[in-house]
């Protein structure tokens, strides 16, 4: 979870380093860098970035 102003401190944990979560967390990583550089990936990062434009 990235720390936010709004996020309260019982809600903040250290980021695992090893074990189930972190090996999860890291294959969640290199899968959407993978998706993000697929022609349906880039497109949606665009549209992303323009909805963001947007607001």
């Amino acid at each position: 979870m990235a720390w936010t102003v709004e996020t309260p401190t019982e809600e903040l944990e250290d980021f695992p380093t090893c074990g189930f979560r972190a090996r999860r967390w890291l294959r969640f990583e290199r899968d959407l860098e993978a998706w993000l550089a697929t022609p349906e990936g880039q497109f949606a990062a665009w549209d992303a970035a323009q909805g963001a434009k947007s607001d």
